[in-house]
């Protein structure tokens, strides 16, 4: 007699309860990544690393912000330059428009490694943030609240 018939009741681990989230849909993707480009941390960012003089970029640097956003939305995978232009060109011109990046202007390698790079060293020289969190639990690093009064 096999042990599957032997003991008909199952054994092993017992059925998954975990919740899988229903897929983002592009409009929702999008509207994420856009919300992520508009946090005041990153606006001010952005503000910062624009040049005030020059000829201004076919691609404005919160639009790179936004795709960068929406790569990590989509894929999950690693910001390598070629795979961002790809999600860029998945986009539909309508999308495009959406996120900030002019009609007929080509999305290459060339200006999205120029606006993170336009990022990049903006960013290493820091951004005032007016307020910080001093505290954290030295078990988790996770940060530890402070009340709302606090908060300036």
């Amino acid at each position: 007699m096999s042990r599957r018939t032997k003991n008909r009741t199952r054994s092993g681990p017992a059925p998954s309860r975990v919740l899988i989230a229903n897929e983002l849909t592009r409009a929702q993707q999008i509207a994420r990544a856009v919300g992520c480009a508009d946090n005041t941390t990153m606006r001010t960012l952005l503000d910062h690393a624009t040049p005030r003089l020059g000829r201004p970029r076919m691609i404005p640097l919160r639009s790179i912000a936004i795709l960068l956003a929406l790569h990590a939305i989509r894929t999950g995978a690693s910001m390598i330059v070629s795979q961002i232009v790809r999600t860029a060109a998945d986009l539909s011109p309508s999308e495009r428009l959406t996120i900030g990046i002019p009609a007929g202007v080509a999305v290459t390698d060339k200006r999205i490694r120029s606006g993170v790079s336009a990022l990049i060293s903006r960013s290493s020289v820091g951004v005032h943030l007016p307020h910080d969190h001093p505290e954290a639990d030295p078990a988790t690093g996770e940060v530890i609240e402070c009340g709302p009064a606090a908060a300036t």
